[in-house]
């Protein structure tokens, strides 16, 4: 006996086991990933451990913080995103107290506009001198670099 005379036509049966087939892929997708009574650290495959220690990575982290804030307390305020300029900061090694700082000056002109150019470094060298001397500190006493991007 011939399908066709039952009533089912090819188109038909083309679509239903296309059906049956998504039917099937979306069990199979609940089977595998449905949560389960499986306790948290288990189901996202996060070990306790490994948080604790990140924990303890995070408070001496913020401890150095605040080590170095206490000797430097410029840092607090950084980093400074000023009007094409930045101030940030940076530790020559993990152990030390001391700190210098990067003011990165951003002009909107180049090197080949000459006078202009010049006049722009200088302008914007003052105003992140005026904005650290606003936080309280004097510039002339900072160990800083100076960067042009």
């Amino acid at each position: 006996m011939h399908l066709g005379m039952l009533g089912f036509n090819k188109n038909f049966l083309g679509k239903a086991a296309a059906a049956a087939l998504v039917l099937f892929m979306l069990l199979i997708a609940l089977v595998l990933f449905w949560p389960s009574s499986k306790t948290p650290s288990t189901t996202t495959g996060v070990d306790p451990q490994e948080l604790e220690a990140e924990a303890d990575t995070e408070a001496q982290i913020e401890a150095r913080f605040e080590e170095l804030a206490t000797a430097n307390p410029l840092i607090r305020q950084l980093p400074h995103l000023g009007n094409r300029f930045e101030v940030h900061y940076g530790t020559e090694s993990d152990q030390s107290k001391e700190v210098y700082y990067v003011v990165v000056l951003r002009p909107k002109t180049y090197p080949s506009d000459g006078e202009i150019y010049v006049n722009e470094i200088n302008s914007l060298t003052e105003n992140s001198k005026n904005w650290i001397r606003q936080q309280g500190f004097d510039p002339q006493t900072l160990n800083i670099e100076w960067t042009i991007k």
